[in-house]
């Protein structure tokens, strides 16, 4: 992963927005409701360590993101990020690989595990995560039950993850999104899916007209 870009992005129906990327660092706060959060956000700009502010659904301490939004500036809380939209993203290099995997963000994989998966597997570790588990048995002391703890975290999280593109996609706007995997769960892209005016019935805030373009873009109304 490029660590720390910025960039103008040119948006339909909005002004440029500004990308940042990097490793997201703490979760100073967070709404459980809506998944309001302040977050800081390590990048290798000038200014490595920023806040940003934003709906970040589910996404942990450990993890790498691409956030779109612009610069904001307060008396009260100085120099912040707004985002508008983010994207968890993986790393591509070694050394962001390992630091993702020793976060702990995935249940099984401690430091020392993690040191020795990527030490065996290097750049292509997450690629063996998703397409090839059974590899992880190669490495000493990792047997099939750790095999299986690993995976079963790998794969719920990359649900999640699947999970908010997707909805992301129908065009709901993160704030929703949270409230949707709240209810639903992985189970959000089926329920929706099948049943797009199930939005209106059950997600707070989301009504008729909303639904319904939903179900539009699915194909059903």
């Amino acid at each position: 992963m490029r660590n720390a870009v910025q960039q103008d992005l040119a948006t339909p129906g909005t002004a440029n927005l500004t990308i940042l990327q990097g490793e997201l660092q703490k979760i100073s706060f967070q709404n459980s409701e809506n998944g309001w959060t302040v977050a800081r956000l390590r990048t290798s700009e000038a200014e490595p360590i920023v806040t940003v502010v934003g709906h970040f659904g589910k996404i942990k301490p450990g993890e790498f993101c691409e956030v779109h939004g612009e610069w904001t500036e307060s008396k009260k809380f100085g120099k912040q990020f707004k985002a508008l939209h983010i994207n968890i993203i993986y790393p591509k290099s070694v050394a962001g690989i390992l630091r993702y995997l020793k976060s702990g963000v995935i249940k099984g994989i401690g430091e020392k595990t993690a040191e020795a998966i990527v030490q065996h597997f290097g750049d292509q570790t997450l690629e063996v995560l998703d397409n090839d588990p059974d590899r992880l048995l190669t490495i000493p002391k990792i047997g099939k039950r750790k095999k299986m703890e690993i995976i079963k975290a790998w794969n719920e999280r990359k649900r999640f993850r699947d999970v908010e593109i997707f909805l992301s996609s129908q065009g709901i706007s993160p704030a929703f999104i949270t409230r949707i995997i709240r209810i639903y769960g992985a189970d959000a892209p089926d329920r929706v899916a099948q049943d797009p005016y199930c939005l209106a019935r059950d997600i707070p805030g989301i009504g008729f007209i909303t639904a319904d373009g939903v179900a539009q873009q699915v194909g059903i109304a």
